[in-house]
């Protein structure tokens, strides 16, 4: 373990102060690290704290991005199965990191940090790309979502104005309080575009309900 830190602190070293193919063993040996290996932490650090001087280090840091499954899977997480939006926001993700490094500080690890931006540059993109969309931040926010909705005598007609695939996914989860497999069965679709649906039928739902919601939150705190 000592001989493996030291190894790849010498690689970031030599990345830092010579480039080229000491950068790409850079890249590689940080792949091919455990996401529990504190090693993987430092030396992704290491080039953060160095980015903002040293274009060695933010290029390295772009293609690092570019490979790492951490950054995909955190825009994912927004833009589930939405490829092209997923790559804009991996583009956008790396140009606001780059733009960003100079403020970059050692009180979190770099993966934090950057996940933090992969998550605001998708939900930017999504947001573009679905302008009614409301966001749901959280599973509670979602729990809270469908009992407001289901208590509506006008939840019918609000579900009328769905496009169908949204509105059946919200149909049979929220209303019918069916399974994500039950659902996927149901349509004959996969679990992936069952969550898609599910999130862009609601965030339509909410930006529908979006103000008679507010009001509501407003009389309850009187």
């Amino acid at each position: 373990m000592q001989g493996g830190h030291e190894e790849l602190g010498r690689a970031v070293n030599n990345c830092l102060e010579a480039g080229g193919r000491h950068c790409d063993h850079v890249v590689d040996a940080i792949s091919e690290l455990d996401f529990t290996n504190p090693d993987r932490d430092a030396a992704l650090d290491r080039l953060a704290a160095a980015g903002a001087v040293s274009p060695n280090a933010s290029e390295t840091l772009v293609r690092i991005i570019y490979r790492e499954r951490f950054v995909r899977a955190e825009i994912r997480k927004v833009l589930i199965d939405d490829v092209s939006a997923a790559e804009e926001a991996l583009q956008e993700t790396a140009l606001a990191m780059v733009r960003a490094l100079p403020t970059f500080r050692s009180e979190s690890t770099f993966r934090t940090w950057v996940t933090a931006i992969a998550r605001n540059k998708s939900i930017a993109v999504l947001r573009r790309t679905t302008p009614s969309a409301e966001l749901l931040e959280s599973d509670g926010e979602v729990a809270r979502f469908s009992s407001k909705l289901a208590s509506r005598a006008d939840l019918e007609q609000a579900m009328s104005n769905l496009p169908d695939h949204f509105r059946q996914a919200v149909q049979l989860r929220d209303i019918e309080q069916r399974s994500y497999e039950e659902i996927a069965a149901i349509l004959g679709i996969e679990l992936n575009t069952v969550r898609s649906r599910l999130a862009r039928g609601r965030a339509k739902l909410t930006a529908m309900f979006a103000e008679e919601l507010s009001d509501e939150e407003l009389r309850d705190q009187r």
